[in-house]
């Protein structure tokens, strides 16, 4: 049974493999737009590269509560898994989550 554990863990080990970063330097992106309200960055951001996966990102409370983890995933290059974020669309959606994921409502 131990040797059955130990097989199991070093296969997710292995499975996991490193993770590679790749930083960009994202000072000279402009936002999509400068109004950051969560209607927007749900349609044109979370729906099209996070709802296959993250099926709460339709709404603003669940998105909130999430909004820290969010950016740091997305800073970090985890997410979206399949990386399908356009420099704008990834500055934009950093910016509006380091402010707290707030809705402007406009």
């Amino acid at each position: 049974m131990n040797k059955g554990l130990f097989i199991l863990a070093g296969v997710m080990l292995v499975g996991c493999g490193p993770r590679t970063f790749e930083f960009k330097d994202l000072t000279d992106t402009q936002p999509l737009e400068k109004i950051q309200n969560f209607e927007s960055i749900r349609t044109q951001i979370l729906v099209p590269h996070c709802q296959g996966c993250h099926a709460w990102v339709n709404q603003l409370s669940s998105v909130q509560a999430n909004c820290s983890e969010v950016n740091f995933q997305v800073s970090m290059g985890w997410m979206p898994k399949r990386g399908s974020l356009q420099l704008e669309e990834k500055k934009t959606l950093l910016d509006w989550t380091a402010n707290g994921c707030q809705d402007s409502g406009r």
